[in-house]
């Protein structure tokens, strides 16, 4: 519930769209492609004639072992290979440009993300990537090409709890869940 997209959304050759998109009601367990809950808003679907090519996306090296916990600090965080981030309680961290790769991502409890500059961070994430309970990831203020997160087949993305990303969302092997007032600005494929 509460969740929007601020865009629109195309949908593959095969799909169903609501003929809708604006009603009140539910789709979730329906026939549609897009299931949406109470209180979820997305501009516009179409319907594609002719499937897309999307690449796979491809780690450029493995998730390192290193974990990155943050609760109610500051930090910059270096470009590099990173088993877990997981930020909290309300603490703040900026990401220099370069390439990230993690495993798991992992922010709530009021987080705030930066990116850094005016050149690209692009983060890659193995298995999950979570964002919750109030956190923000880059400002509604920035570019979203700033920030691209791309993930491997079979991962999973997670967004609930009025929180923020501004960015793009690239995992065409992946599963995508927003909720309960989820906003991204920018795209997801």
């Amino acid at each position: 519930g509460g969740s929007k997209l601020e865009g629109s959304i195309s949908v593959g050759p095969k799909g169903i769209l609501e003929p809708d998109p604006a009603s009140k009601t539910t789709t979730v367990g329906k026939a549609y492609t897009i299931w949406r809950d109470w209180g979820n808003y997305y501009n516009s679907a179409s319907l594609q004639t002719t499937p897309l090519d999307l690449p796979p996306v491809e780690l450029p090296g493995a998730p390192g072992k290193l974990d990155v916990k943050l609760g109610n600090k500051d930090k910059t965080l270096a470009p590099g290979n990173y088993d877990k981030l997981e930020v909290s309680g309300g603490a703040r961290i900026k990401l220099a440009a370069g390439v990230y790769v993690f495993n798991e991502v992992e922010l709530n409890g009021g987080a705030q993300i930066e990116v850094a500059g005016d050149a690209p961070v692009k983060i890659y994430v193995a298995d999950k990537f979570q964002l919750n309970n109030g956190a923000d990831f880059s400002s509604p203020a920035s570019k979203p090409t700033l920030l691209q997160v791309y993930l491997a087949d079979g991962a999973e993305y997670e967004q609930s709890g009025g929180t923020t990303l501004t960015g793009i969302v690239y995992g065409p092997g992946a599963r995508i869940k927003m909720e309960n007032s989820a906003t991204i600005y920018g795209s997801v494929v």
